[in-house]
C-alpha cells in the first residue's frame, strides 16, 4: 500500500503537469508576470506559457489571498543570477487599503498606479481603492532548493560553452538539493522533515538537432518540429520518509520506487550541432494538497490501515487460495467443454451421415414410385389384352369350334376310309381330288392371314371356317383373336419388366432404410456417453478438507433411470438444468467460487483497509496481462465489465446445454418414426418379392392365353401337310391308270393314314383350345387383381415420394443445426481455454502480489504503519506551512511557486 500510494503521487503529478503543458502549447502571449524576462524566441515563450499554465492549475492559489511567484534567472549550469518576486494581493472586500508583510526591496507596482507606504516594520500599506494590487520586488535571499545542471558528451563531462555546436550522444542532468527543513508536531511527537518541493523542469529540443530522446523520470512529447521534454524530481522526500535501508530494499526490490523518489533526472539524446534554448523549472511545496492527495496521510483511513495490516496479510493468503480454487474450476470447465466439443463434432458427423442416408432413401423411393407407376400401367395394359382375348374366344366359341373341327377331321378320316373301301373308279377319285385341291388353297389363304402376310378374301374366310369347323368365317372374329394374342404378349412383357424394376427399387429402399435406422438409433442413444456432460462435475471443490454444500436440483427427476422414449421437457430449466433455481443469472456452481468472483467485483465494498475503492490494492497487481485493464504502474484491476463477461459466459454455456436437451428429445421422436417407417418398407419389400416370384409364371400363362391363335395356325399347317400328301398320292394314282390295283390301294392307304393323322391332331387341338380358354379366364382374373394392387401400390409410393422434399429438408436443417451447435461449442471451447489461461495469469499475479507485495509490506513494517503514517502527516504539514518566500501576513492564506529559467546554449 505504501509503495502504491507513493507511486500514485508521482504518477498524478506527472499526468497533471503533462496534460496542462499539452493544453497550453501553442499559446503566443505572455503574462504580465513575465515582464522581467529577457527577449525570447517564440518557442521559448510557448514553453514558458505551458509551464505557467501548469503551475497555475497545480497550485492552490485559487483559495489564497496572496499569490506569490518567484522568478529566478540562472545560467546554463543552474547557478542563480537574479531573483524577482511577483506579488498579487487579492482585494476580495474591495477595501480602500491593503496591508502586506514583505521582505522585498525595490518594490514596483506593475499593474496600476496605486501607491504604498512603507511602515518601517516590514509591512506596507497600499492605497488600493478597492482594486487588487500587483507588485514586484527583489531579494538576495537563498532559494529553498538549489539546482545544478551538468552536461556530458559521449560519456565525458563538458561545459555548456564547449558543448555548443558539438555532435554525439549527450546527457543533460538536472540535480536538486533541498535546503529547507522544518520540525513539525504529529501526535505529540516532533518530527524533522524537508519541505516537500516537487521540481518539474521542461525544455524544447529541435527535432532537426536531436533524435532518440530519452528521460529517466518524466515524459517526452513530440510536438511538430520539436520535442517537449518534462522531468520530475522530489528532493528530500526520501530522506523525510527515513525508511530503514533493509525495509527500503524489501519495498523497492525492482528499483522503481527509487527512481520515482530521486532528487534528479537525466535527459539523453543523439545530437547534431548541439543547441539548447532556455529551460524552465517550476517548484511547488504543497504537492499533496496541490494534487488532491492529502487523504493519503491526514485521514482516518491510515488509522484504519494500522489496525488492519494483519487482516490484509491474512486476506491476501485467502485470496491466493480462492484464486487457486477458481483456477481448478476453470480447468475442469475447460476439460468439460472440450469433451462437449468432441461430442458435437461426432453429432455433426452423425447428422451428415443421416442426411446422406435420407437422400439415398428418397432417391430409392422415387425409383420405386416410377417402377410402381410402370407396373400399374403394364398391369392395366395386360388386363385389357387378357380381357380382349377372353372376349374374343367367347365370341368365336373357339372351344366348341375346336371340338367341331376335331369331329370334322374324324369324319374326313372316316370318309377317306370309306372312299378307299368303295372306290370303284377313277372319275370319282378325280372329283374328290379337285375338291381337296380347292380346300388346300383355302387353308393356305387362312394360314397366310394368321401370319400377317395375306389379305382377307372369300377363300380366307372359307379356310378359317374349315380349320374352325365353321365357327370363324368373318374378318372381325379372326382379327380379335390375332390382336388379343399380340396385346397379351406385349402386356406380359411390360408387366414382367415393371415388376423387375420395382424389385430393384425395393432392394435399394431397404438398404437406405437400414442405414437410416442405424444412424438415427445411434444418435438417439448418444445421450449419456458424450453430449450429456454433467456440469456438476465442473463445480466440484478439489479441496479435500473443504465441505461444499451441494445445490439442490429445482426439478428433481423421480425416475433417475434413462427414459427409453425421451420426450422434450415442455418447461426446460432456463438455467440449463444445472442452475441454482433462481432467476439472478447465476448459473449455479460452487458457492465459494461465486463468492470469490463477487469479491472481485469492482465497487462492491471489497476495498483495502482505507475504505477507498481508488486506494485499494489491485487483486491483479503486477500482472501486466491484456486480459484485464492494466494500470500505469503495471498493476491489473478486474473491472465490472470483465466480471460480468465471466458470468455471462457461464450463463451462455448453460443455455447451450439446454438446447441440447431439446435436440436429444427430437432425435428420440425421429428414431421412433424411422423405426415404424422401416417396418412398413420391409413388409412392402416382401410383397414385391412375392409378386416377382408369381410373375415368373406369366410367360406360361401367356402361352395359354394365345393358344387359340397358335392352335388355329397349327391346324392350318397340319391340314395343309395332310392334304398336300394326299393330293400327291392321288395325283400319282390318277396318273398311273394302267398300274396294278395293288399300286392304287397303296396310294389310298397313304391317304387314309393322312386323314387319320388330321383327325388325331384336331382332337388334340380341341383339348388344347379348352385348356387355353380356361387359362385365359384365370389370367384375366389374376391380371385384374394385379392391376388393382399395382394401382394401390403406385398411389402409396406416390404419397411416399411426395414427402421426400420435406424429409430431405428436415434432415438438412437438422444437419445445419448440428453444424451451428458445433461452431458455437467451438467458440465456447476457445473461450474456456482463454478463461483458463486468464485465471492462470490472475493466479500468478495474485501469488506474486501476496509474496512480493503484501507480505513484504507486512514484514517490512512488522505489521505496524504508525511510524510511516506519522512521517507522511509531517511531510504534508510542512508543505502546507511553506506559503511564502518574500513574506506574508501571519493571518493570511497565501501560496508560493518558483519559476526558474536558465540561459540558452548556442554556438557563436
Amino acid at each position: 500500500m505504501i509503495k502504491k500510494n507513493l507511486m500514485k503521487t508521482f504518477s498524478v503529478i506527472m499526468a497533471a503537469m503533462l496534460a496542462m503543458m499539452t493544453v497550453a502549447c501553442g499559446a503566443n502571449t505572455t503574462t504580465s508576470e513575465s515582464a522581467q524576462a529577457v527577449e525570447e524566441t517564440q518557442e521559448e515563450q510557448n514553453l514558458e506559457n505551458s509551464m505557467m499554465a501548469s503551475s497555475a492549475i497545480a497550485s492552490s492559489e485559487g483559495e489564497a489571498g496572496k499569490v506569490e511567484t518567484v522568478y529566478v534567472k540562472a545560467d546554463a549550469n543552474g547557478a542563480v543570477n537574479d531573483v524577482v518576486v511577483s506579488e498579487w494581493l487579492k482585494n476580495s472586500d474591495a477595501s480602500t487599503e491593503l496591508t502586506d508583510t514583505t521582505d522585498l526591496k525595490d518594490i514596483v507596482n506593475v499593474k496600476g498606479s496605486e501607491t504604498f507606504t512603507d511602515n518601517g516594520d516590514g509591512t506596507l500599506t497600499w492605497n488600493a481603492s478597492g482594486a487588487d494590487i500587483y507588485y514586484q520586488g527583489t531579494t538576495d535571499k537563498e532559494l529553498p532548493v538549489k539546482m545544478k545542471i551538468t552536461y556530458t558528451l559521449n560519456g565525458k563531462e563538458i561545459t555548456p560553452e564547449e558543448l555548443a555546436g558539438k555532435s554525439g550522444r549527450v546527457t543533460i542532468r538536472f540535480e536538486y538539493e533541498n535546503t529547507e527543513k522544518q520540525t513539525v508536531e504529529v501526535d505529540g511527537k516532533q518530527i524533522e522533515v524537508y519541505t516537500p518541493f516537487a521540481m518539474v523542469s521542461g525544455m524544447m529540443l529541435d527535432s532537426d538537432k536531436f533524435t532518440n530522446v530519452e528521460i529517466s523520470n518524466g515524459k517526452v512529447i513530440s510536438d511538430g518540429g520539436n520535442y517537449i521534454v518534462m522531468g520530475v524530481a522530489v528532493p528530500g522526500l526520501k530522506e523525510s520518509l527515513n525508511i530503514d535501508e533493509d525495509k527500503w530494499e524489501e519495498l523497492d526490490s525492482d528499483g522503481e520506487l527509487e527512481n520515482k523518489l530521486s532528487n534528479y533526472f537525466e535527459v539523453t539524446a543523439d545530437t547534431t550541432n548541439f543547441e539548447l534554448g532556455m529551460t524552465i523549472t517550476m517548484a511547488s511545496s504543497d504537492i499533496l494538497s496541490d494534487f488532491g492527495l492529502s487523504d493519503l496521510s491526514d485521514s482516518s483511513k491510515i488509522d484504519d490501515l494500522k489496525d488492519d495490516m494483519g487482516e490484509l496479510n491474512d486476506g491476501s493468503t485467502q485470496l491466493v487460495d480462492g484464486t487457486q480454487t477458481l483456477k481448478n474450476g476453470t480447468s475442469d470447465l475447460k476439460d468439460g467443454v472440450s469433451q462437449l466439443y468432441d461430442g458435437t463434432k461426432e453429432l455433426k458427423d452423425g447428422t451428415q451421415s443421416l442426411y446422406e442416408g435420407v437422400v439415398k432413401y428418397t432417391d430409392g423411393v422415387s425409383q420405386v414410385n416410377d417402377g410402381a407407376a410402370k407396373l400399374a400401367q403394364g398391369a392395366a395394359t395386360a388386363k385389357d389384352g387378357s380381357g380382349q382375348l377372353v372376349n374374343g374366344m367367347k365370341d368365336a366359341d373357339i372351344v366348341g369350334n375346336a371340338q367341331k373341327l376335331a369331329d370334322g377331321a374324324k369324319q374326313v378320316s372316316d370318309g377317306v376310309n370309306l372312299l378307299s373301301a368303295k372306290l370303284t373308279g377313277m372319275s370319282d377319285m378325280m372329283t374328290k381330288l379337285e375338291e381337296y385341291q380347292t380346300m388346300l388353297g383355302q387353308i393356305q389363304a387362312a394360314e397366310s392371314y394368321l401370319k400377317g402376310s395375306g389379305s382377307w378374301s372369300a377363300d380366307t374366310a372359307t379356310g378359317f371356317g374349315i380349320i374352325s369347323d365353321g365357327k370363324i368365317t368373318d374378318k372381325a372374329t379372326a382379327d380379335a383373336i390375332i390382336q388379343g394374342a399380340s396385346a397379351t404378349s406385349t402386356g406380359v412383357t411390360t408387366l414382367t419388366g415393371g415388376i423387375s424394376q420395382l424389385d430393384g427399387g425395393m432392394t435399394q429402399l431397404n438398404q437406405g432404410m437400414t442405414t437410416l435406422t442405424t444412424t438415427v438409433n445411434s444418435l438417439a442413444n448418444y445421450e449419456e456417453n458424450t453430449l450429456d456432460y454433467d456440469y456438476d462435475e465442473l463445480n466440484k471443490d478439489d479441496d479435500p478438507d473443504k465441505v461444499t454444500t451441494p445445490v439442490p436440483d429445482p426439478n428433481p427427476d423421480p425416475n433417475p433411470n434413462p427414459d427409453p422414449n425421451p420426450n422434450p421437457d415442455p418447461n426446460p430449466n432456463p438455467d440449463g438444468g444445472n442452475g441454482d433455481g433462481d432467476d439472478d443469472n447465476n448459473n449455479g456452481g460452487n458457492s465459494d467460487d461465486l463468492d470469490l468472483l463477487n469479491s472481485l467485483r469492482p465497487g462492491n465494498g471489497n476495498t483495502d483497509a482505507t475504505g477507498d475503492d481508488d486506494e485499494e490494492v489491485s487483486t491483479a497487481d503486477l500482472l501486466g496481462t491484456s486480459l484485464f485493464q492494466t494500470n500505469d504502474d503495471g498493476s491489473v484491476t478486474l473491472t465490472k465489465d470483465e466480471y460480468d463477461k465471466l458470468l455471462k459466459q457461464a450463463n451462455d454455456n448453460a443455455e447451450k446445454a439446454g438446447k441440447y436437451d431439446v435436440l436429444h428429445a427430437k432425435l428420440g421422436e425421429l428414431n421412433t418414426s424411422v423405426s415404424t417407417m422401416s417396418t412398413s418398407v420391409s413388409e412392402m419389400s416382401k410383397s414385391v418379392t412375392t409378386m416377382k416370384d408369381k410373375s415368373a409364371g406369366l410367360p406360361e400363362g401367356m402361352m395359354k392365353a394365345v393358344q387359340p391363335y397358335y392352335q388355329l395356325l397349327g391346324a392350318a399347317q397340319s391340314a395343309e401337310k395332310v392334304l398336300t400328301q394326299a393330293l400327291g398320292s392321288a395325283s400319282a394314282l390318277a396318273g398311273s391308270g394302267s398300274s396294278s390295283n395293288g399300286d392304287s390301294m397303296a396310294a389310298l392307304k397313304m391317304l387314309s393314314d393322312g386323314a387319320k393323322q388330321v383327325a388325331d391332331g384336331n382332337a388334340q387341338l380341341a383339348s388344347g383350345v379348352s385348356t387355353i380358354y380356361n387359362g385365359a379366364v384365370a389370367l384375366d382374373e389374376g391380371l385384374g387383381q394385379l392391376s388393382s394392387g399395382a394401382s394401390e401400390l403406385s398411389n402409396g409410393t406416390s404419397t411416399l415420394a411426395s414427402n421426400n422434399a420435406e424429409l430431405v429438408d428436415g434432415t438438412k436443417k437438422l444437419n445445419d443445426g448440428a453444424g451451428e451447435l458445433n461452431n458455437g461449442v467451438s467458440e465456447l471451447n476457445d473461450g474456456a481455454i482463454k478463461l483458463d489461461d486468464g485465471v492462470q495469469e490472475l493466479l500468478d499475479g495474485m501469488t506474486k502480489l501476496d509474496e512480493e507485495g503484501i507480505k513484504k509490506l507486512y514484514e517490512a513494517f512488522d505489521g505496524d504503519l504508525s511510524e510511516f503514517s506519522d512521517k507522511m502527516q509531517a511531510i504534508q504539514i510542512a508543505g502546507e506551512n511553506y506559503t511564502s518566500f518574500g513574506g506574508a501576513n501571519a493571518d493570511e492564506d497565501s501560496s508560493v511557486k518558483f519559476i526558474i529559467k536558465t540561459d540558452s546554449i548556442k554556438s557563436l
